[in-house]
Order: C-alpha cells, then sequence, then structure tokens
C-alpha cells in the first residue's frame, strides 16, 4: 500500500488553490468553462432615466440584488443593463419603477415582483413595465404656470368685490383682501421676472440645476450613510501544530451588497510560545484591514493580512451556505523556519445566518510550520446588534 506523502498532500492543495484562482479569473473575464456568461443580468426600457447613474441600486421588493452596469441611449427610449449579484428570482409582469431614497436621495430601480403563474426572466432579457421618475423640473414648470392661475383668480375676486362696496359691512374685507390680493400679485410678478432666489431657481435653468446637483449631492451622503451595513463578531480556531487556540475579533463594514471592508485582530501564537515561553504583549498582536468585493459567486479581498501584504478569495456554494476560502499573506515567509508564503485553504459551513464552523490547513507551503485546524465563531449584523442591545436595556 503506497503512503501519500505530505509533499504530495502540498502539490495537491496547491493545485486546488491555482485552479479556484484560475476559474475566478476565467469568471471576472467572462470567460467559463461550461459556457456560462459572467454574471446574470436583465435589460430595461425607461422613457426616461433621469437621476440614475452607473452603479445606482437595483432592489426586488426593497433587498438590494444587484446593480446598474450600463446606461445606452437607443432609439426612443433609454436601456438600463441591470447586473444581479444575488440570485434572485424576477418573474415575468414585474415593474420596474425609478424611485430616490427621500426627497433628496440617490436614485436606485425597485422592482415589484410579478405574479407567482409567471415564468422567470431569464438571463438577458427584457423587463418590459416600467415606469420613469418624475421629473422635477417640469414640477417646477408647472408650479410656475399654478401661481399664474392664482394671480387670475384673485384678479377676478377683487373685481367682484369692487361690485359689491356698496354693502359697508363688507367693505372692511374687501379692503384687506385687495391688499393681500396686490402683495400677491407682486410676489408672482417678481417670481415671472427671475427676481429674488425662488424666481432664479423658476427661470434660470444655471440655478436650478447648480442647486439640483448640490442638494443630490448631500443626499447621496446621507443615503449612503443609512444604508452601511454592519457586522460584529468573534472567531477562535485551534491549531493542531502549537496545540492552542487563536481567536479572532472581526468588524466588517458593508457599503454596498456587493462590497465589504474587513477589520480584524488576532494574536501571533507562533511568537507567544516562541523559546518555549508564552509573551503577552502588543507586539503579539496581528491586524487586518482588507477591501472586498463580490463578482457573482466569488469574492476577492486584498490588503493587509495578519499584519502582512496578501490576497484572499472566496467561491460561495449551496446558497452561500457553504464557502472555499483561500489566503496567501506573508510573502516573504513568516522567519527562516519558513521562507515560501503563508498559504492557507479553508471550508466554512454557514448556519442560521450568524454562527459558523470551518476547518482547513495553514501553512501549506512551509513544511516547518504546516498544520490543521478546526475553528467557529459568531458573525451579528446589524439588525441582531439592536435586538441584542434592547434585551440588555
Amino acid at each position: 500500500m503506497k503512503v501519500v506523502t505530505p509533499e504530495t498532500k502540498v502539490g495537491l492543495l496547491t493545485i486546488v488553490a491555482i485552479a479556484l484562482l484560475l476559474l475566478f479569473s476565467m469568471k471576472v473575464g467572462g470567460l467559463s468553462l461550461f459556457g456560462d456568461s459572467k454574471s446574470r443580468y436583465i435589460i430595461m426600457h425607461f422613457s426616461s432615466v433621469a437621476g440614475l447613474e452607473v452603479k445606482s441600486k437595483v432592489k426586488l421588493s426593497g433587498v438590494e440584488i444587484g446593480y446598474v452596469d450600463e446606461l445606452t441611449l437607443e432609439e426612443g427610449y433609454a436601456s438600463v443593463k441591470a447586473v444581479l449579484t444575488h440570485k434572485a428570482l424576477i418573474r415575468k409582469g414585474s415593474i420596474a419603477t425609478i424611485s430616490s431614497a427621500g426627497l433628496l436621495g440617490e436614485s436606485y430601480i425597485e422592482i415589484i415582483q410579478g405574479s407567482q403563474d409567471q415564468a422567470p426572466l431569464g438571463n438577458g432579457e427584457i423587463l418590459n413595465d416600467t415606469r420613469s421618475a418624475v421629473d422635477v423640473s417640469a414640477m417646477v414648470r408647472k408650479l410656475s404656470t399654478a401661481l399664474d392661475d392664482v394671480n387670475a383668480m384673485t384678479s377676478s375676486l377683487r373685481q367682484l368685490f369692487d361690485s359689491m362696496e356698496k354693502w359697508p359691512s363688507i367693505s372692511g374685507i374687501i379692503g384687506n383682501i385687495e391688499k393681500a390680493t396686490a402683495n400677491l400679485k407682486s410676489i408672482t410678478g417678481k417670481i415671472k421676472r427671475g427676481e429674488g432666489t425662488v424666481g432664479k431657481l423658476v427661470t434660470d435653468e444655471e440655478v436650478y440645476e447648480n442647486l439640483n446637483k448640490t442638494l443630490a449631492g448631500a443626499g447621496k451622503i446621507l443615503d449612503k450613510t443609512d444604508d452601511l451595513g454592519l457586522d460584529l463578531g468573534f472567531r477562535a480556531e485551534w491549531q493542531a501544530y502549537s496545540s492552542s487556540s487563536k481567536g479572532f475579533f472581526t468588524l466588517r463594514l458593508r457599503p454596498r451588497e456587493n462590497k465589504y471592508y474587513l477589520l480584524e485582530v488576532t494574536e501571533d501564537i507562533r511568537k507567544e510560545w516562541k523559546d518555549g515561553e508564552r509573551h503577552n504583549t502588543l507586539e503579539s498582536l496581528l491586524y487586518t484591514a482588507q477591501i472586498a468585493r463580490r463578482f457573482s459567486d466569488f469574492v476577492v479581498r486584498g490588503g493587509l493580512t495578519e499584519s502582512s501584504v496578501g490576497v484572499g478569495l472566496e467561491y460561495y456554494m449551496l446558497n452561500d451556505s457553504l464557502i472555499a476560502v483561500t489566503d496567501v499573506y506573508n510573502m516573504k515567509g513568516y522567519d527562516n523556519n519558513a521562507e515560501n508564503p503563508q498559504l492557507k485553504v479553508s471550508l466554512k459551513w454557514t448556519s442560521h445566518n450568524y454562527l459558523f464552523a470551518y476547518f482547513g490547513g495553514d501553512e501549506l507551503l512551509n513544511e516547518y510550520y504546516r498544520t490543521f485546524f478546526l475553528g467557529g465563531g459568531i458573525l451579528f449584523d446589524e439588525d441582531d446588534l439592536k435586538m441584542v442591545i434592547g434585551l440588555l436595556y
């Protein structure tokens, strides 16, 4: 019976890691081993896309499922290509509307799901039923027209009361109404001539556009702050090499559904147990600060990994409950006993949205520190944290 040597095991794990990286590269580049496209998308046609931008959010029943990838002008309408980052089921007969988060909020596409008896839209199909956003400039023009109508109405009322001045009891009322209508007429006249702030806003397109851009920019900042997601958690893993555990404190910020920032603090247990003694100092702490972006079923990460430059790749399976994770860092090696980059590969299972467990191998390219590990942890999102704080108080 042949025994598989450690070198053979390392070679097989390295091949698996390289295959995952190759598969990710092909996915991002639009290629596929199975003839699938690099991502799922749908097309929507609008009469107007005022306020909508590339990377604007796409939501289904209030839940973010993708983003606007392309805006093109076709004959007689605007065509929007929306990339779906989640495998959301959008049925034929659904309605797409351009909405905004409040009066000054960022514009986004809201999809209202069609009836259950309708077939789902396929990749690249067109969602025909759309509603364009309300044009604010058109509303301002309608307001100006309404002011003209009010002016005409007050003039008619003044003529009516002029004919009724013979009644003494009404003469005082008529005088007050005349003053009010004169003032109103003066105000509306100034607005029509473009005088004052409101007048310039109504009649000067440049002033209106500048003000609109300023308010829209402020609204975007507030909207992005409101949409910022937060995850907070802790995990621990037991490593066979040192027969000890390693703890991690995790903070994750999610400005978008397909993007997040990862901050993590852990301890260097190899340094702590060096020379046969345990040293609990700040020098043993390791810091991770990465930016991550999701492309379909893949997440690519980059930045600092345990206080060294590193990159990571994650592949999501089984509706995101099973994740294959590969990390490469310490590019120049950990020390003289491990001169090759640190390669860490694991398989992670998530249960009940916030509990997870994982196992894998670390330092696969360096025999001296090569180890097997088991881990588990808990990760709360902002809704879970609100519930916990509410229970405490």
